[in-house]
């Protein structure tokens, strides 16, 4: 068969499976992102795409490429996650392992010589297991393969590179220019490694402060707050049930600051004196929305309703300062005509 024949019988299978292989991609994709997240593990960047004809066909003729069938092309259906740490590049790959069909893995790290250059990311190539194979929702894509590419920022600006040079581990550019990039892998790596030990450090420190709270500690009560003191005070001292996914600790800091409120202590003493009051200002909110429609409410509204609240642990501490603002403008107002009293007589 000629070459030209070739390429529109392929173009046909291309053409017959595209819509469904992005409907798989988007589907496998929102499933990746759903099971990181039940593991407590966010991807910074999610990357994905359907192969476009004009690439397989530009790796057909300038690669040698072999292509019996699109439906085989290892890489037809891509994702790329992308993370700030390195351990949490081993636990997605965990993930990938357990619930999906391992067909092949490459840690591509491993796969340098000395001699060669490169800071990869590792590559699974899966298709479906057979828990989803039985599902319905699931079965229909039985036939598509994908391969799933796990990677650090630092790893992804590699790729990035490498990519638009095509200068890849297998390469051979001039001397000048192998120093440079190889030189760039080193810093990069160092990245990763000046990363990881951030975490480290605050994961400790985030640690102590929990022994101490704990304990009440004298010396973490006098502490300057600072955002993890922040979070972990609220989370010790305001129900769990007020608790949101991503609260705006950053706002409520500096915010908590122009009230001169500055310490452990300090924030310890305001919410005794006004938490009570706050709550049943929670109260109040939650008997007024929960049997209005739902329609003009968002997605995070909806689900503080479901559990009986409507302030968040950040919104309940605000209503504190707005309470505490009142009472400071009544005994100012109270003293002033105190003085007036006095004045006349």
């Amino acid at each position: 068969m000629s070459d030209e024949l070739e390429f529109k019988k392929l173009k046909k299978e291309y053409d017959d499976i595209e819509k469904d292989a992005n409907a798989f991609l988007k589907k496998l994709r929102d499933e990746l992102i759903e099971l990181l997240l039940r593991n407590s593990i966010v991807a910074n960047i999610v990357e994905s795409r359907v192969k476009e004809w004009k690439s397989i066909i530009r790796n057909i003729k300038e690669k040698g490429l072999v292509v019996d069938k699109i439906i085989n092309i290892e890489d037809l259906i891509g994702i790329r996650l992308i993370f700030l740490f390195k351990l949490d590049i081993q636990k997605a790959g965990k993930i990938i392992e357990d619930k999906l069909f391992l067909i092949e893995k490459k840690v591509m790290s491993a796969r340098l010589g000395i001699d060669q250059f490169g800071y990869q990311s590792d590559h699974y190539k899966v298709k479906l297991s057979k828990d989803y194979l039985r599902l319905d929702t699931w079965n229909i894509f039985r036939k598509f393969r994908a391969e799933i590419q796990v990677s650090t920022l630092a790893q992804h600006i590699w790729t990035a590179v490498s990519s638009k040079y095509d200068y890849h581990s297998e390469r051979n550019p001039s001397e000048e220019i192998s120093r440079s990039l190889a030189l760039l892998s080193a810093k990069l790596e160092e990245v990763d490694r000046d990363i990881e030990g951030i975490d480290k450090d605050r994961q400790e420190y985030r640690e102590q402060i929990h022994k101490d709270l704990k304990e009440k500690s004298v010396i973490r009560y006098t502490a300057q707050l600072d955002i993890d003191l922040l979070d972990f005070a609220l989370q010790f001292w305001l129900p769990s049930k007020n608790r949101i996914e991503h609260e705006f600790f950053n706002d409520l800091l500096k915010e908590l600051k122009s009230f001169n409120i500055t310490t452990i202590k300090d924030l310890y003493d305001l919410i005794d004196e006004y938490k009570d009051a706050a709550f049943r200002k929670d109260s109040g909110f939650y008997r007024f929305y929960k049997d209005r429609s739902r329609d003009l409410l968002d997605e995070l509204s909806k689900k503080q309703l479901d559990k009986g609240v409507w302030l968040s642990q950040v919104g309940l501490i605000k209503r504190m300062l707005t309470l505490k603002l009142e009472f400071n403008w009544r005994s100012k107002d109270l003293e002033h005509k105190h003085q007036e009293v006095k004045k006349s007589e």
